[in-house]
């Protein structure tokens, strides 16, 4: 039997599929194209009614994958004039960089649910090595994101250093815009930046998370070691001092602004084993002075002074990473997990399912309803 969010929640799902190309626009109006990570969270959502458009929506997403395995970012379906404005692969319908790879983890969500996967399981992998091969680097033995878009969160106050330290959303939007013209491809997919390259840990995180969890329903010993390795690298970066793992830069080192608190840099609680790493990540999380508000996980800690809860990407809640947070918790066993269930399911419905949220009041900002907010109805049935 399903909550009233929940039956609320499956309407803007209906409300935003496009079924001629099977994929769920984050919004209709202001993001109706199809994006990499918000897919690979609709399929989610949509796995738990237990929805045939779950499986759809990945097969649909996989089907722009380039031969080397690069899976874009972006794709325009319809293609769009807009596309070719902005891109180097424009002409083909979809965008020169990529995003956070969550294919391997809705593939293990769908799985476990009883879909057959068997055949995106190949080319989830192919997505994955790609980022393995190519994005590597050397100096760190951590992956390159290349572009501020790729990290799927592009205004953080870790990028304020690449701002000259002053930052300002108009400002930057067109320094994102000169990012990408300096973006390299090789046989179109993107592998350089000499404007923008930074070892995003959350990004990293996400990586050997989504390995693991592919790894996990087909075997692949290779793929889990990767993981494993991947996951060596980011322990390296903690600083104990901030209780946060920092970003690195491709020379080795980092940036002022690498190290700024903020949620998406304790993703590794995806998949660190280091016990006292975790147990100082978890208490940031679950501090009131540091990331827990009223309505929700504050996307940068109250403490920094760039805290800004109703800007973009500088303070308010997301449901993506609380979803996310709340999968780590799960996995865990830890004993708080059934409250960030609650404040994400209190999150979403206070804020109208909205793109982000005020922390402190769970006002509404940005595209609403916004699709990947539905990862509220996976949580919605662990409240009870």
């Amino acid at each position: 039997m399903t909550t009233p969010l929940q039956d609320a929640l499956k309407g803007v799902l209906e409300s935003s599929w496009n079924d001629r190309y099977g994929y769920t626009a984050p919004h209709p109006r202001k993001y109706p194209y199809q994006w990499l990570w918000d897919s690979c969270f609709h399929a989610i959502s949509w796995s738990e009614y237990r929805d045939p458009r779950a499986l759809r929506e990945l097969e649909s997403l996989f089907a722009a994958q380039l031969p080397s395995g690069f899976m874009p970012n972006l794709i325009y379906r319809p293609r769009s004039i807009l596309s070719r404005a902005l891109w180097k692969n424009g002409l083909s319908g979809y965008s020169d960089i990529t995003q956070p790879p969550m294919y391997g983890h809705a593939l293990r969500v769908l799985h476990d649910r009883g879909y057959d996967v068997s055949h995106l399981v190949e080319p989830a992998r192919k997505g994955l090595q790609f980022l393995l091969n190519e994005r590597r680097d050397a100096a760190t033995g951590l992956l390159r994101i290349i572009h501020p878009w790729e990290s799927g969160c592009d205004d953080l106050p870790r990028w304020d250093s690449w701002t000259h330290g002053h930052y300002h959303r108009s400002t930057w939007n067109i320094r994102k815009y000169y990012f990408l013209r300096r973006v390299k491809l090789d046989h179109q997919a993107s592998i350089a930046n000499p404007a923008f390259a930074v070892d995003a840990i959350s990004f990293n995180a996400l990586v050997a998370f989504n390995a693991r969890e592919l790894a996990s329903i087909t075997g692949d010993t290779a793929l889990a070691r990767e993981a494993d390795a991947l996951t060596a690298a980011i322990e390296r970066t903690w600083n104990g001092t901030r209780s946060t793992w920092v970003d690195q830069t491709p020379d080795g080192g980092s940036r002022p602004s690498s190290a700024i608190r903020t949620l998406d840099a304790l993703l590794p609680l995806l998949v660190s084993s280091n016990a006292a790493h975790r147990k100082a990540a978890w208490e940031a999380v679950f501090s009131p002075e540091e990331f827990l508000a009223p309505y929700g996980l504050r996307a940068v800690s109250k403490s920094e002074p760039t805290y800004a809860p109703d800007g973009y990407w500088r303070g308010g809640s997301w449901a993506q990473m609380m979803y996310l947070l709340w999968v780590a918790a799960d996995r865990e066993g830890h004993p708080r997990t059934k409250e960030l269930a609650r404040l994400l399911t209190k999150g979403v419905a206070a804020s109208h399912a909205a793109e982000h949220w005020n922390p402190e009041t769970g006002k509404g900002n940005g595209a609403t309803p916004c699709g990947f907010s539905t990862l509220a109805t996976v949580a919605a049935p662990t409240v009870q």
